[in-house]
């Protein structure tokens, strides 16, 4: 772990450069968590051997971010987070894994209705005790505020993944996603809050059985009913083509259609603390009989904001 610990000493010297000349006052630590007992995907996707099935699995799952919140004046403010997620597989030991990430934001107004985000990351998985991968990540967003109760959003994405396991050869690859979202917040014409999302992502890997092109369409509505109950629901459809043939025992490039959907209920405990349940239905309909896999989901957790 000498490269996270090196990375994390970097970032330390990043915030006291970019603190200079900040009242002390007006910087902030903020550190969020969403810990929770899952029923799930076990997050090994394209990165899983051609000859091991996917299925849903049972977890618990601890996802923790800490922040350093830094503004500048005049809107604009640099955000330097740190986070650290562990999950552990009741029946699959092997894909027990650590995700550490480093994450620089900044954020900056462009006239009254406008917002500019960038931000650049670091991260470092590890299962089973080895390191399996290093990401590196580049995010824009253009955020269009006309009014109190419509927002969208443009975002371009791209990740860079070294996979320092070679058993499976071609994993390291490159992905771009640019999506767009509408939003809708409730008001007295509109009863719940809308945000629908689309997104388009290319992939290049140095085997051309893990290279797709995909598309993927979001949908959330939530609200919150009184002040201790709140409620969400999310659904998702998306489609990837790959270009490779997967396997030689199946060899044909795989295609996946995928949707899902879930319903949340919290109980607001503060207005920055809540107990929650989630159940949903995920299918994962794949020409692949490996890949092909389907049934319920839950997530069963606490979530809080400090700071």
């Amino acid at each position: 772990m000498d490269k996270t610990l090196a990375l994390a000493a970097s970032g330390l010297a990043v915030a006291c450069t970019l603190s200079t000349g900040v009242h002390a006052q007006e910087t902030r630590t903020q550190f969020r968590t969403d810990t929770a007992f899952t029923r799930g995907e076990t997050f090994v996707e394209d990165a899983a051997d051609p000859d091991i099935g996917l299925t849903l699995e049972n977890a618990f799952d601890s996802n923790n971010w800490a922040s350093l919140v830094m503004p500048k004046g005049h809107g604009r403010v640099w955000r330097l987070e740190q986070q650290f997620r562990v999950r552990e597989y009741d029946d699959r030991d092997d894909l027990d894994s650590q995700l550490l990430t480093t994450r620089l934001q900044y954020w900056t107004p462009r006239g009254e209705k406008d917002q500019l985000r960038f931000w650049v990351d670091a991260g470092f998985n590890y299962r089973d005790g080895d390191h399996r991968y290093s990401r590196v990540r580049g995010h824009a967003q253009w955020r269009h505020r006309p009014d109190e109760h419509n927002e969208t959003i443009l975002s371009l994405q791209t990740d860079l993944y070294d996979f320092t396991d070679k058993a499976t050869d071609g994993l390291d690859q490159t992905r771009w996603r640019a999506g767009i979202e509408q939003r809708r917040y409730k008001d007295e014409t509109f009863p719940v809050n809308l945000a629908v999302r689309a997104s388009i992502t290319t992939a290049d890997a140095d085997a051309d059985r893990f290279a797709f092109d995909g598309w993927e369409v979001r949908g959330r509505i939530w609200d919150q009913f009184n002040e201790n109950w709140a409620g969400e629901v999310n659904f998702a459809f998306a489609q990837r083509d790959y270009e490779g043939d997967f396997s030689t025992a199946e060899p044909l490039p795989r295609e996946d259609d995928r949707w899902e959907a879930r319903a949340r209920l919290d109980y607001l405990v503060t207005p920055n603390q809540a107990l929650y349940a989630e159940v949903g239905y995920l299918d994962n309909d794949s020409n692949i009989s490996v890949r092909d896999y389907d049934g319920m989901t839950f997530r069963v957790g606490f979530r809080a904001r400090f700071g």
